[in-house]
């Protein structure tokens, strides 16, 4: 069985086309009267896949 593991990461490091998982909540608050405002909350946020990413910078690289 392969051992997951998480390492803390600059919100930097997340580029486009990197394949991810998000844990987040959403949670309603009552204003005046019949009123509700939605408010997200942010848990975190795991690279699942970087593949792309890769990718995308050795193309990149070549084409300079």
């Amino acid at each position: 069985m392969k051992r997951i593991s998480y390492e803390d990461a600059k919100p930097q490091s997340f580029r486009i086309g990197n394949i991810v998982e998000v844990q987040m909540s959403f949670i309603a608050v009552p204003l005046k009267g019949q009123n509700f405002k939605m408010l997200t909350v942010f848990h975190s946020i795991a690279l699942l896949d970087g593949v792309f990413t890769q990718v995308r910078s050795k193309v990149w690289m070549s084409c300079t």
